[in-house]
Order: structure tokens, then sequence, then C-alpha cells
């Protein structure tokens, strides 16, 4: 199960989109969308008001994490962009966090995730 927490509200489920079933070792993505009213505004640091700044945290099961660069195929790079994505502590990588983005242009995220190799984890575990 893949949780996902948002800046706008910490308290609600929102909806994350990703394949019902994936191979081992295989990168795929999952599709957030962070709904909230386009028409609420915050202070900026000029002391004008904008548009909100967005955020995610994704919470993967044990062994899922964030594809590294160099798996991670072209078109999915674009649908990307610029987005930071990093862990939300290096002994938890199956924590994904990005934030705060502009609401406006991002209010959907592709997370590129790579999937579990249980041959690896084996040979890690015993």
């Amino acid at each position: 199960m893949i949780y996902i927490m948002t800046r706008t509200s910490i308290s609600s489920a929102y909806p994350v989109f990703a394949q019902q079933a994936v191979l081992p070792d295989t990168v795929f993505e999952a599709v957030v969308r962070i709904p909230y009213d386009k028409q609420v505004k915050q202070v900026l640091a000029n002391g004008k008001k904008g548009g909100l700044n967005v955020g995610a945290v994704l919470i993967l099961p044990e062994g899922f994490e964030l594809a590294p660069s160099d798996r991670i195929s072209p078109e999915m790079k674009e649908k990307i962009g610029n987005l930071s994505f990093q862990s939300y502590r290096p002994n938890k990588k199956n924590i994904l966090v990005i934030g705060p983005v502009p609401g406006q242009k991002y209010s959907e995220i592709a997370f590129p995730i790579l999937s579990l190799d249980p041959l690896l984890r084996k040979m890690f575990t015993s």
C-alpha cells in the first residue's frame, strides 16, 4: 500500500495512481494528484500574495525506493522535469519527500520508483 501526505492537508488522503503490480527491480511511476483551492493565496517572501506551494511525502513498502537517474527513461525524465526528490532519511529510502514547489505548476507529481528486487534483498539479509 502507498500512503501520501501533502503539505496542504496532512489529515486528508489523496489519490496515488500506480500500477497494480510491477516486476522486481523495475522502474515505474506513482502519480500523486494534490487537489487544493487554487484561489487560496499565501504571503510570499516579498510580502505580496501569491499562489500556494505544495509538497508531498510518499511512503512506499519496504524495499521500494526512488529510482536512480540512470534507470529513468527519457520520457519519464521529461515528465519529472527539474523536480528534486529526496529520501526522508538515508536509512528510510522508502519514504520520499518533495517540495515545496509551486502548486499552480505541480498539482500533479510523478514519482520515479524502483521496485524491490527480492533476490538482492536475500543476498544482503542472509
